[in-house]
């Protein structure tokens, strides 16, 4: 089924079914991973949430093969959620650069922020802070917010402080 066809609900069915099996996880996430590659937007979403809940790391570098083409924000949105679900400190990097690109749709990089307040990591606050000092959109602002009071980031106190006069 992941090879051409163009039915996706049998095509997350399939994946659904795969998931479920019992039997060794490894071998099925790789499976599943390969439905990252469906040209159906549907199907790609499913098999980023589908490896999230797997909790199997070495399929790690094909959601970051994804998230390096992908360009609909809801899937980007899973996979990055995803990857922060498989390897947590080891996807601080990722989650930056997606925060740092501007291009990227705001709710892609509200999640970034809000998966940066979760991971503990020092790296991430000098990146919440520059987008509490330059972003435009409110969401990603609020969630920089979150996630810097869930670092504990003093150093930002004044950025916080100054962000109270944010209507």
């Amino acid at each position: 089924l992941l090879d051409g066809t163009t039915d996706w609900p049998r095509v997350i069915e399939a994946l659904d079914k795969i998931h479920s099996a019992k039997g060794n996880r490894d071998k099925r996430a790789k499976i599943i991973a390969r439905a990252l590659e469906s040209s159906d937007e549907d199907v790609r979403a499913y098999a980023a949430m589908v490896l999230g809940d797997m909790q199997v790391p070495s399929v790690a570098h094909n959601l970051r093969s994804l998230l390096a083409k992908e360009t609909e924000p809801t899937i980007r949105q899973q996979a990055i959620k995803s990857l922060y679900a498989l390897a947590q400190n080891d996807s601080v990097t990722d989650l930056i650069k997606i925060l740092e690109n501007e291009d990227d749709h705001y709710n892609v990089r509200a999640t970034a922020c809000q998966l940066l307040g979760s991971s503990k990591s020092e790296r991430a606050v000098a990146p919440l802070m520059k987008v509490l000092e330059t972003e435009f959109n409110e969401s990603v602002r609020r969630e920089s917010v979150a996630a810097l009071a869930a670092l504990k980031a003093y150093r930002a106190q004044k950025l916080l402080i100054d962000a109270l006069a944010d209507s």
